[in-house]
């Protein structure tokens, strides 16, 4: 919200600052000054100076000479061209069609552009192309679909703001026209979107996501703006049902849709189940500590506890696995809240997670320790994990699927994607923490999938 109205953003922080904390909130990573302590300030005095100056130099080359005018905007349709999409096409050109019907186009007040993308991105046409609004439309109504695969959404997200918002090519940047993106997506992306989606938002560019159920939510709420400018659909084919919310994003009416807000927690429904939190904590999950334990309390503190209801279990490893406290140890919420407060990471250097997987099936999920398999409960592990196992996962992760356990797995500063991938019951319930404003995000997504998965267990699973 600073950086977006214009303010910029100095942070100073002791050795017991979070540092990436400070970055986060600083205008840019280097404005970010760490000192012993603040008895300690006096000495930072020189590099604050510094940092004003060049804060003062970057308003003047970055404050645009012209009135802001809110009549005019620059539109580009970012459109899943891939295979994901070709059962939608049709309905995403459509939904563009309509879209641009409601513009401004022919008095030049608003320009758009459209561009496809799978593995690499393909201009249909640019901000410049057309000065009408027939033209655009009939230019839309002509688009192919341009198949290809992998889906690529970081380097097609690179490639607009390279190359499509450019002022040699119509984009009006210089001259304080609003620029919106629209990012179609059927499915998750094959490269990483983070760095580019901080870069459009440093560039000024509101971002909106509309993905389908097969979209990574995550992904898609790193890419909009702000979470709150994610849109979902089940496919594309319901797209036609926010319209009239997508639509309002470039009137300046209030954004208010139907459909369900990502960027609020879920209320849970979650009847009983036996959910067993599995947390690497070797040395190289120590600076995340705090967010790691808060990521939990958070969890539990959404469901439902009781000896009928949903019990908690927590295991820590490192080379050999630890337990903290076990599934029909605590029948209170208040208890295994109060027991979360004291806990710490074991520490250690080596990890093995092959070994703690076989350790909470043999020792965690059996009725002696709480489990209720046999009862038709479900069994879900939510293992945490902040870097590539020292040991064999796959035979662990073999039994623990043939016994119905269903593993949700989260990968942690230096996770590694593909064991990540390896270890959770499909590619859609694996998520990966790079930032501190993840954790929230990877939170909520991860407690909508359990609730939505748990409909889809039947009575009896684990006999």
């Amino acid at each position: 919200m600073l950086k977006e109205t214009g303010v910029i953003s100095i942070a100073i922080g002791t050795t017991d600052a979070d540092t990436l904390e400070m970055q986060t909130i600083s205008h840019e990573p280097n404005y970010a000054i760490s000192v012993t302590d603040y008895e300690e300030l006096h000495t930072a005095k020189q590099d604050v100076l510094s940092l004003l100056r060049d804060a003062s130099h970057h308003v003047e080359q970055t404050t645009p000479s012209n009135v802001f005018d809110s009549e005019k905007h620059d539109i580009a349709f970012l459109i899943d061209g891939s295979y994901d999409s070709r059962n939608g096409f049709e309905e995403i050109r459509g939904f563009v069609e309509k879209m641009v019907e409601s513009l401004n186009l022919d008095e030049n007040r608003d320009r758009v552009a459209v561009v496809q993308y799978s593995r690499d991105a393909t201009v249909n046409f640019y901000l410049n192309s057309y000065s009408s609004k027939n033209d655009v439309l009939n230019s839309i109504r002509k688009i192919r679909h341009k198949l290809g695969r992998p889906l690529n959404i970081g380097k097609a997200l690179e490639f607009v703001r390279d190359n499509v918002f450019a002022s040699s090519v119509g984009g009006r940047r210089a001259e304080s026209v609003p620029q919106y993106l629209y990012v179609f997506s059927g499915g998750r992306s094959g490269d990483d979107v983070r760095g580019p989606a901080q870069s459009l938002k440093g560039n000024g560019i509101k971002t909106f996501t509309i993905g389908t159920k097969n979209a990574d939510t995550l992904e898609m709420q790193t890419i909009a703006f702000t979470p709150a400018h994610n849109f979902h659909v089940t496919s594309f084919h319901n797209l036609q049902s926010i319209h009239p919310s997508v639509k309002a994003t470039l009137s300046g009416a209030p954004e208010t849709t139907d459909i369900p807000d990502t960027s609020t927690i879920p209320e849970l429904e979650l009847q009983s189940a036996d959910v067993v939190f599995l947390l690497d904590g070797s040395d190289n999950m120590q600076a995340s500590e705090r967010q790691i334990l808060d990521f939990v309390k958070e969890l539990v503190m959404q469901l439902e506890i009781g000896p009928n209801k949903v019990q908690i279990a927590l295991i820590q490893y490192s080379t050999e696995p630890t337990t903290d406290f076990l599934l029909n140890t605590h029948s209170l919420k208040d208890d295994v809240l109060s027991h979360l407060n004291n806990v710490t990471l074991k520490g250690g250097f080596t990890v093995n997670t092959g070994v703690a997987l076989d350790y909470v099936m043999n020792n965690v999920f059996t009725a002696s320790s709480g489990g209720r398999a046999q009862k038709g409960v479900p069994q879900i592990l939510i293992l945490l994990s902040g870097r590539k196992s020292e040991d064999d996962v796959l035979g662990p992760v073999d039994r623990l699927r043939n016994a119905g356990i269903v593993i949700f797995s989260v990968g942690v500063n230096d996770a590694d994607r593909l064991a990540m991938e390896e270890l959770a019951h499909s590619s859609r319930v694996q998520y990966f923490i790079k930032d501190i404003s993840d954790f929230l995000l990877v939170r909520q997504q991860l407690l909508s999938d359990i609730v939505s998965h748990k409909g889809t267990l039947s009575p009896g699973v684990g006999e």
